[in-house]
C-alpha cells in the first residue's frame, strides 16, 4: 500500500504546486470514506491503483477527465446489463418460447428444477402438501410482477424478479459509486476530475488505510468474536509453553473406531511430536469427526485442546478422540461455541481463530498451520501441512512416526497397507477407497481412545471401506450400476455426496439397517405397489 501511495505522489508531483493543499486534503477525507462505502467488506482485497486506472479507462472516454455525463452513461449501460440478467432468469420459465410466462410454466419449471421425484409425493401425503405449498409460494412471488393482473408475465413485466431471488447489485456498482465520489472530491470544483487531480486525492485518502481496513473489516464480526472469546475463556496456556495450533478439514485415512456414532464416518490422523526441550500447548481443530493419534516425544505436550463439532445429536459433546496423550492433559471444546475450525490460512475462520487466541493468551501462537486433508503432521515444525508435498517425503514421515495403515483383506479383515501398490492391480472399489482415503484405515482399540463421546468399533467400516468389507463378507455383491444386498447387513456410514452409490434389495432380503446417506435404495419387495420403491 505504501508503494502505491508513492506511485500516486510521483504521478502528480508536477501539479502539486497548482493546487490548494487545504481544499484537496478535505476532499481526500471524503474520498477515503467513500472508498469504504463503495467497496464495503471487500475493501481489504481491492487494489486501489488498479481500480483508479480502470475507472479512467471505462469512464474517461475522451481522455480529458471524468465528467458526470460520462459516469451516467456507464451506469445506464450497467443497468441495461442488470435488466438483461433479470430477463434471462424469468425467460428460463418460458417453456413454449412465446416471450410470455404463465403460472403453469412456472409450476412445471419448478417441478423439474426441484429434483423432486413424483412417486415420493404419491406415497407421502404430508410431503405432497408441503411441496404444493412451496410451489404455490414460488408462483405467487413471481406473479407479483404481473402489473395488469392478467395472470401472464409479458413485456416489461418479464424484467421483474422477486427480492427473494435477486442476485444483489450490479458488479459495476462499486466502481460507479467510487467514480462519483472521485468527481465529488474534485478540488477545484470545475465539474471535471483529471487523472492528475485524482492521483493526488487518492494518495492523501489512502494514507494509513491498512489499519483502517483491518479495523472496519473486524467490526461486523467483533460481537461474534466476543461471544466466542467468552466461550473460550477456559483456554489456559501456560506462559512457559509454546502455543502450537493445527487446523484441518478431514484426513487422508478413515478410523476403525467411531466417536460420532455408527451412522457417521470418523477420520484418523497422526501427530508426530518432535524432539525438543520446550513444553507445548497444542490445539488441534477439525471439521470432521477425528481420532488424533499422538506419537513421538509426547511428554512435551503439557496441554492438549481438541476443537471439534458438537450438536444436538452429540448432546453438546465434541465428536473427537485422542490416543497417546494422558486424559488429564486433554480439554475438548466445541467449534461452534469457541474456536472455529479452519484449514486455509487466509480464510475468515483462520483469522478469527487467531484473533480469539491472541486476545485470550495475550500473545501470538508460536505455530499456526492448517491443511485440508492431513495424514501425519510433525509438530511444532508443521511439516506435513504443505499441499504440494512429495509422496516420498510423506511416506518417510509416516514411517518415522511408526503408524501402520490398513486395507480391507479377505473375509473383511484388516491387512497392512502397501502404499506403493499399483492401481492397475486393484479392483475398482479398492481404487475408489484409495481415491477418497489415500492412506486407507487407521486401526485403534476403543479402550485407548480418550473422548467425550462413546468410542466403539464400527459394526461396518465407513464409506468405500465398508462396501469392500461387506463384499468380502459376501453380504453384498457388485452389480452393474450399484450393489445387490445378499442378506442382513448394515449400510456403511458416510455414503453422502461423491461417496453415494445405489443398492438393490431383492425380494425376501431385509432392508439394511443404518443410514444410506445420499445413496439410492431400490426395494423390489414393493414393486407390486408401483414400479419399485426407491429411497435416495
Amino acid at each position: 500500500m505504501r508503494q502505491r501511495k508513492i506511485q500516486y505522489v510521483l504521478l502528480a508531483t508536477a501539479a502539486l504546486a497548482a493546487l490548494n493543499v487545504a481544499s484537496w486534503a478535505d476532499s481526500a477525507q471524503d474520498l477515503r470514506q467513500s472508498y469504504f462505502e463503495s467497496f464495503g467488506a471487500n475493501a481489504s482485497g481491492i487494489n486501489p491503483m488498479q481500480v483508479f486506472s480502470m475507472i479512467f479507462q471505462r469512464v474517461d472516454r475522451n481522455a480529458n477527465g471524468i465528467e458526470a455525463a460520462e459516469i451516467d452513461e456507464v451506469e445506464t449501460i450497467a443497468q441495461a446489463e442488470s435488466r438483461a440478467q433479470r430477463l434471462s432468469m424469468t425467460l428460463r420459465q418460458d417453456l413454449d418460447g412465446d416471450f410470455t410466462v404463465t403460472k403453469e410454466e412456472i409450476s412445471r419449471s419448478m417441478d423439474y428444477h426441484s429434483g423432486i421425484q413424483q412417486y415420493l409425493l404419491l406415497e407421502n401425503e404430508q410431503r405432497k402438501k408441503q411441496y404444493e405449498k412451496q410451489r404455490a409460494q414460488r408462483v405467487g412471488q413471481a406473479m407479483r410482477g404481473d402489473a395488469d393482473g392478467n395472470g401472464i408475465l409479458e413485456k416489461q413485466e418479464l424484467y421483474f424478479v422477486p427480492e427473494e431471488q435477486q442476485m444483489g447489485e450490479s458488479r459495476r456498482s462499486p466502481e460507479i459509486k467510487f467514480a462519483r465520489a472521485l468527481l465529488a472530491a474534485d478540488p477545484n470544483k470545475d465539474g471535471k476530475l483529471t487523472q492528475t487531480e485524482g492521483a493526488l486525492l487518492l494518495a492523501q485518502a489512502l494514507e494509513g488505510v491498512e489499519a483502517e481496513v483491518l479495523k472496519r473489516a473486524s467490526n461486523p464480526v467483533s460481537e461474534k468474536i466476543k461471544q466466542k472469546q467468552l466461550a473460550c475463556s477456559k483456554i489456559d496456556v501456560a506462559p512457559e509453553t509454546d502455543l502450537v495450533v493445527l487446523g484441518a478439514y478431514n484426513s487422508e485415512s478413515l478410523s476403525t473406531v467411531t466417536v460420532a456414532g455408527q451412522d457417521q464416518e470418523t477420520n484418523g490422523a497422526g501427530i508426530l511430536i518432535e524432539n525438543g526441550t520446550k513444553p507445548l500447548t497444542v490445539i488441534v481443530s477439525a471439521f470432521s469427526p477425528m481420532v488424533w493419534k499422538f506419537v513421538g516425544q509426547t511428554d512435551r505436550v503439557q496441554k492438549l485442546i481438541v476443537v471439534g463439532h458438537a450438536n444436538e445429536a452429540s448432546n453438546g459433546k465434541v465428536a473427537a478422540g485422542v490416543v497417546g496423550v494422558k486424559k488429564e492433559k486433554i480439554q475438548f471444546l466445541p467449534s461452534d461455541k469457541c474456536l472455529p475450525y479452519f484449514n486455509d490460512m487466509k480464510s475468515t475462520e483462520a483469522l478469527m481463530a487467531r484473533s480469539i487466541l491472541t486476545s485470550l493468551v495475550k500473545r501470538e501462537p508460536n505455530v499456526f498451520v492448517g491443511k485440508y486433508g492431513i495424514d501425519v503432521v510433525s509438530l511444532p515444525s508443521g511439516a506435513g501441512t504443505a499441499e504440494d508435498e512429495e509422496d516420498s517425503v510423506r511416506l518417510a514421515r509416516q514411517a518415522k512416526a511408526g503408524i501402520t495403515y490398513f486395507d480391507v483383506g479377505e473375509g473383511g479383515k484388516l491387512v497392512p497397507r502397501v502404499p506403493e501398490g499399483d492401481d492397475e492391480d486393484q479392483d475398482p472399489l479398492s481404487r475408489e477407497l484409495s481415491r477418497f482415503s489415500r492412506d486407507g484405515l487407521m486401526d485403534f482399540a476403543p479402550e485407548e481412545v480418550v473422548s467425550d463421546m462413546k468410542a466403539e468399533r464400527y459394526l461396518v467400516l465407513p464409506q468405500q471401506a465398508g462396501l469392500l468389507q461387506l463384499i468380502k463378507q459376501q453380504k453384498l455383491a457388485a452389480i452393474k450400476g450399484g450393489f445387490k444386498v445378499l442378506g442382513p447387513m448394515r449400510f456403511p456410514s458416510g455414503l453422502g455426496g461423491a461417496h453415494s452409490v445405489s443398492f438393490f434389495v431383492p425380494k425376501g432380503v431385509p432392508v439394511p439397517e443404518g443410514d444410506p446417506g445420499h445413496s439410492c435404495v431400490f426395494i423390489e419387495e414393493k414393486a407390486a405397489a408401483m414400479s419399485g420403491e426407491v429411497r435416495c
